[in-house]
């Protein structure tokens, strides 16, 4: 029998973290009204290799005009368009990708300073064309490999897969179709300690996240 999980995201993506405890939500995921300004990150339809950075006061949202997607992250965090708006090559899926670093991380990538043969895992959000009309688990299969503990959810209204995939780092990923079919939205947050607090960063853009 097939069970759907509607997003309560701590418990979704404690795949294998223990400490988590799962809270459960039927409810349609939106962004809440502010109580306080906003500062927003705004992409456009041209590109823009600027990370957009936000003040320590600033309650943080980007928002996608090229894939109407919008979804809010916490302070001390960069969002990083510059691979949003690249030109498809012929014949992959890939549309875009938004990146979501660490500021410390940026920085140092930025600054050519960062230590290490890799670059440190972050939080990505990819958009895939889905003109085959896949299925999610087909595309969790085309996305990620050695994948465990897959399980449906709700994200933004619409039917969701989460799982947990290994690679050179950990994975927590959430596959959604677009609600017109033509797109799958790949979430995912690399880690090297499960625990590591991106997880709240990855759970506010989740729960967060919209797309129309």
């Amino acid at each position: 029998m097939k069970h759907i999980f509607p997003i309560g995201l701590m418990a979704l993506l404690a795949i294998g973290c223990t400490s988590i405890n799962p809270a459960i939500s039927t409810q349609k995921v939106n962004l809440p009204e502010a109580a306080a300004p906003i500062s927003i990150a705004q992409s456009t339809s041209s590109p823009n290799p600027a990370a957009r950075r936000q003040t320590p006061q600033a309650r943080n949202v980007y928002r996608s005009a090229r894939f109407k997607l919008g979804f809010r992250y916490p302070n001390g965090y960069v969002v990083d368009s510059s691979q949003e708006n690249l030109q498809p090559k012929p014949g992959e899926s890939l549309q875009g990708t938004i990146n979501i670093w660490k500021d410390a991380d940026y920085q140092a990538i930025k600054s050519q300073s960062f230590e290490g043969g890799e670059y440190p895992p972050n939080i990505s959000i990819s958009v895939h064309s889905n003109a085959e009309q896949l299925s999610l688990s087909q595309w969790r299969d085309r996305l990620s490999i050695g994948t465990n503990n897959s399980r449906t959810a709700t994200v933004a209204g619409q039917e969701a897969l989460a799982y947990k995939s290994d690679g050179l780092y950990g994975f927590d990923n959430i596959v959604l179709a677009t609600p017109d079919g033509r797109s799958v939205i790949h979430l995912s947050r690399g880690y090297i300690d499960p625990s590591d607090p991106s997880i709240q960063a990855f759970e506010q853009i989740v729960l967060s996240f919209r797309v129309r």
